[in-house]
């Protein structure tokens, strides 16, 4: 925004003049959540979603009755000044929250402004929408609103509609692991590629892969050199870092610090990779196991058998040297591989256009608002 004109960096076709200076109050009619507040604390995947105050917003789902129905409204958390664009029927679990609905102008362009507005707060132990109410914040013309919402409502739509994709793409991994991994004692599969038929046997670890923990090194933050080589800990990525400390292929499985016991962490890497000391390192035998299928397996092991401690489970590399698990022969294990290899890199894709997609909208909300 310039600033000695109200006048926006980026503009569409058609669009001049200066945009006028107004106040919270004068845009937004907002009021409390007084019903419809969710006292359970047991929740589903699915039914209407309960919001909450935090960072997602959104806590769970739940299915009773009663929701509110406002068409599109703005959630403002009180507390911290979050804030989000609703267009479904929601519940709510919290009265910090606020529902925020347009006075006057596109409510789609106010809530991008809002949720890109830096509002100075300082010396307020507490955030209450009517200390932003005052609030001065850049406005543009009618016309103009609606152009910039319909625009970035589009983006939103396309980023919802990869995450879709992901989760979609999430469920059929889950789907085929079920599938392809034999059930309770029979060796068999039920869903095999062709030509495969024989007995899964069970194998213990530590005669299936290599385990390189010897290779690890920490490194405390201050010390690591900025660079390319992902530097790996319990729940993957923690840095990029100049040196290396393995390179080839490897399946990594938490040792300590697990974010989730139920989902625990394990990931397939390759190339040149930093690891510190709160990830076991495998790689499969020569002619007896593949890398890449061993990730895939060793994530459907309850770990929970395993681990040991309170608050910080551990893995110890002995106990999991012993953990024995089914598998095919090497070239079945080789497809199966190689299937969840597409998978992931088809994943990854719907990743990388998300981040690309919030990039170049972050670019232009700069460019339109401060």
């Amino acid at each position: 925004m310039n600033k000695e004109r109200l006048v926006p960096q980026l503009r569409f076709k058609g669009f001049e003049g200066e945009w006028e200076k107004k106040t919270f109050g004068d845009v937004f009619n907002y009021e409390r959540p007084d019903k419809y507040i969710v006292d359970s604390d047991e929740y589903d995947t699915v039914g209407t979603p309960v919001l909450t105050a935090n960072k997602s917003f959104v806590l769970g789902y739940t299915h009773e009755d009663g929701a509110y129905d406002k068409g599109d409204s703005v959630i403002f958390d009180d507390f911290t000044l979050d804030s989000k664009y609703v267009d479904f029927n929601y519940k709510v679990k919290s009265s910090a929250l606020k529902i925020l609905t347009a006075k006057q102008g596109n409510l789609r362009y106010l809530y991008e402004l809002l949720a890109s507005t830096h509002i100075n707060q300082e010396g307020h132990s507490r955030h209450y929408i009517s200390v932003v109410q005052p609030f001065k914040i850049k406005v543009a013309p009618l016309d103009e609103q609606q152009k910039i919402g319909s625009f970035f409502e589009k983006m939103d739509k396309l980023i919802e509609f990869y995450k879709s994709n992901i989760q979609n793409k999430i469920l059929y991994k889950k789907s085929i692991l079920q599938k392809i991994i034999p059930r309770q004692e029979s060796g068999f599969a039920r869903l095999r590629f062709n030509y495969f038929s024989d007995k899964w046997n069970s194998k213990k670890i530590k005669n299936i892969a290599d385990i390189l923990d010897n290779k690890r090194v920490p490194i405390t933050a201050s010390k690591r050199e900025n660079g390319k080589i992902p530097y790996y800990g319990a729940n993957g990525i923690q840095d990029y870092v100049k040196n290396y400390t393995h390179e080839g292929f490897f399946t990594l499985i938490a040792e300590d610090g697990a974010s989730d016991v139920l989902d625990y962490p394990v990931y397939y890497v390759e190339g040149k990779i930093w690891v510190n000391n709160h990830a076991h390192v495998l790689s499969g035998k020569n002619h007896v196991a593949d890398t890449r299928f061993l990730s895939v397996i060793l994530k459907c092991v309850d770990y929970s058998k395993y681990v040991t401690g309170g608050g910080r489970k551990k893995l110890n590399g002995n106990v999991l040297k012993t953990i024995s698990i089914k598998i095919p022969s090497l070239p079945e294990q080789q497809k199966i591989g190689q299937l969840f290899q597409k998978l992931d890199q088809e994943i990854n894709l719907y990743e990388q256009k998300i981040e690309q997609l919030k990039q170049l909208k972050k670019g232009y909300l700069q460019k339109l608002f401060c």
